[in-house]
């Protein structure tokens, strides 16, 4: 029901509809389609710079930490190389601190510069607080024990004492033993100062005298708040932020401002935060999403970007390895927030939407106007149609219009209506003359049944009425030649001399009788068997037809098998190939093949071997049989003869009342079909069946 229901809206949906909806439905497609490409394009541009942003701060940062490490680097093994030279006395404490202070004060990312010789004393040079005051560390005698930490002045002399501490031995420090052990340049670990002023690192290496000759330990430390300073400098988008870890997770630096350990010394102990328990939300779910996406820290060797959703938005990111020859092994990261640079992209795709809903509603409005100025012509000429349908001449459409193709549709309608009107009018006197020569047709067709039916009853009855006095000469006949047999008896059987005589005298007109008997019978026999032969040719014009498929193969076997004591007698060599359907009743068809069959097995030749052979094709629309043997033949002159009513050959010979091939035919041409025979004489004849094939 609710099937047929919309089905019969479709059925009534006018002209506007189908011109206008399809349009604007396309339209508003092609505008949602431009814009969200638009909006894709853009967001994927956007992903691109911010990708591209990202990487430039990278290499920033990489570029920074290159020249940061360099520069303790550089200082290790300078004043080494002063000590192997004796340029500079590795014996001299004074002139260590001084040279110390010295490179401490040139160069504001060193935190502080200190060698400890093989008895464990030390000599260092630093800065600390917020101000960076300079001072100065000796140990007593430049041996292990309390150590002493002065300011300095300007001139970097030691000034006023600001701490001492009781036994003190370099050599127990870890960046002492690490470069002893590895005898090269090495990296500490990041740590606290005890002061819980900010995290350094330090770089330490062996030196040795000329003779390679272990002298004690150089090293220099930076802060790593100078990181966090240069970080905070740069532009991450407009909240983004980059922040350098460890391998473990454990922060070094930020641009967040956030101190990377717990500086609360005497309090809490102090120790280290990771990544991951930052207060920033944007660091801590940077390196959630950095360690569920890229899996294992110390296993990323190369740039990788990665994404992850905070609150909502995208953060678009990226990690990149920092390592250098003597240990350092940090990660770089950098999250840039989607929404940093989709601000505009939204105000623009906004402006684009509103751009696109003013063009669809300015679209739709003009579509509507010319639609209804393209179909307002079209109504009238439906109108027009309307009209002539119900006979109205007087409504044909005459407005010209200033669309070129309606206007020559309007013409065209209007002489096309003209033109109907005057077909219209010849064709209502064609059909009223129609209909009288159809009646008087019929008229016609009822008297020549009727005629025909008198012609069937008087052959019926001709028939009847010559056969009864056929029956009356063949009866008498029968008795006048019962009567001379019985004469010839009598006669047979006298014994006298006179009766000798009038047998002798008699012998002769009784024969002539006798022969005379036996041709008015053979007359009467032949005259009733054409006279039944006219009957059966008038009764096989009017036999009902079942016309259905038959199957040919089936319906030649049945009719050889009903043959086949013939054959066998006539010594007949019978082929029948596989033959095609055909359409026809199988009444008359069998009859058909029968009556050539009969043919062909009456006509062989005495003389050899008879050989009848059956098989069919398919051409057009027709299956074709040929029944072929090798008989007596038939003149060509005779071909189209043997067709014909009472036609016959041989008739001396052969039995038939020359109404078979005539009855072929006729049955044939009910059928739709056709029969034709090719023939030599004393070679053999082909009798060719055509009949509607049957389509599969």
């Amino acid at each position: 029901m609710r099937q047929s229901i919309i089905n019969n809206w479709f059925n009534k949906i006018s002209l506007l509809t189908v011109l206008l909806i399809p349009f604007v439905i396309l339209t508003v497609a092609a505008g949602v389609l431009v814009g969200y490409i638009s909006y894709h394009n853009s967001q994927k541009a956007v992903n691109d710079v911010a990708y591209q942003l990202g990487s430039e701060i990278n290499l920033r940062i990489e570029e920074h930490l290159q020249v940061l490490i360099d520069i303790p680097h550089r200082i290790n093994e300078n004043n080494a190389d002063a000590i192997r030279r004796e340029a500079l006395d590795a014996g001299n404490q004074m002139a260590l601190e001084r040279r110390f202070w010295e490179q401490v004060r040139l160069f504001d990312t060193i935190t502080s510069i200190n060698f400890s010789n093989t008895d464990g004393g030390l000599a260092n040079a630093g800065r600390e607080g917020a101000d960076g005051h300079l001072y100065v560390i000796a140990t007593e005698n430049f041996k292990s024990g309390p150590f002493h930490k002065y300011a300095v002045d300007e001139l970097g002399n030691r000034a006023r004492l600001i701490e001492k501490r009781e036994d003190f031995d370099g050599r127990d420090r870890s960046w002492y033993i690490d470069a002893v052990d590895y005898e090269t340049t090495v990296w500490s670990d990041a740590y606290i100062l005890f002061t819980g002023q900010d995290m350094a690192l330090s770089v330490s290496r062996p030196v040795y005298n000329s003779e390679q000759e272990l002298l004690g330990v150089i090293a220099s430390n930076i802060f790593l708040s100078h990181l966090s300073d240069f970080l905070s400098t740069l532009d991450v988008g407009l909240t983004g932020q980059s922040f350098i870890i460890e391998r473990s997770g454990l922060l070094i630096a930020t641009s967040t401002g956030e101190k990377v350990f717990s500086a609360e010394s005497g309090v809490v102990p102090q120790h280290r935060i990771p990544a991951e328990s930052s207060n920033d939300p944007l660091t801590r779910g940077a390196a959630a999403a950095l360690a569920e996406q890229l899996g294992d820290l110390p296993a990323i060797n190369e740039a990788r970007q990665f994404e992850f959703n905070l609150e909502g938005q995208r953060q678009l990111s990226q990690a990149a390895p920092f390592q250098d020859p003597y240990g350092l092994d940090w990660l770089v990261v950098t999250v840039i927030p989607e929404t940093d640079f989709m601000a505009q992209v939204n105000a623009n795709r906004m402006m684009t939407a509103s751009l696109i809903i003013v063009t669809l509603l300015a679209i739709v409005t003009v579509s509507i106007v010319i639609t209804r100025r393209i179909l307002s012509p079209i109504a009238l000429l439906n109108d027009s149609a309307e009209a002539l349908s119900k006979n109205r001449w007087d409504m044909v459409v005459n407005h010209p219009s200033r669309i070129k193709e309606i206007n020559v549709l309007t013409e065209s309608f209007k002489y096309m209506a003209d033109q109907m009107q005057h077909m219209i009018s010849g064709l209502r006197q064609e059909i009223s003359e129609r209909q009288a020569a159809e009646e008087k047709l019929a008229t016609l067709n009822t008297q020549l049944q009727a005629k025909n039916r008198e012609l069937e009853q008087l052959v019926d009855i001709a028939s009847h009425d010559l056969r009864t006095p056929l029956v009356n000469i063949d009866g008498y006949a029968r008795e006048l030649e019962y009567s001379l047999s019985e004469l010839n008896r009598t006669l047979d059987e006298a014994d006298n001399s006179e009766s000798r005589q009038l047998r002798t005298a008699a012998l002769h007109p009784v024969s002539e009788m006798s022969s005379a008997l036996h041709y008015v019978r053979s007359s009467a026999v032949q005259m009733d068997a054409l006279l039944k032969g006219l009957l059966k040719l008038s009764r096989s014009g009017r036999a009902a037809l079942i016309i259905e498929k038959l199957d040919m193969n089936e319906l030649i076997g049945k009719l050889a098998e009903s043959l086949e004591f013939q054959v066998q007698e006539a010594e007949i060599d019978l082929f029948i190939s596989d033959l095609p359907p055909c359409r026809g009743d199988a009444v008359q068809v069998s009859q058909v093949f029968s009556n050539v069959l009969g043919n062909a097995v009456k006509f062989l030749d005495p003389d050899r071997r008879g050989i009848i052979r059956i098989s069919g094709f398919v051409e057009g629309e027709q299956a074709i049989y040929c029944v072929e043997d090798n008989g007596i033949g038939v003149d060509s002159a005779y071909l189209e003869k043997i067709f014909e009513v009472f036609e016959r050959l041989e008739t001396s010979k052969r039995d038939g009342d020359g109404l078979g091939l005539t009855i072929v035919r006729q049955v044939l041409g009910r059928l739709g079909g056709s029969v034709w025979a090719e023939s030599e004489l004393h070679s053999g004849s082909s009798f060719y069946i055509a009949l509607p094939a049957a389509k599969s």
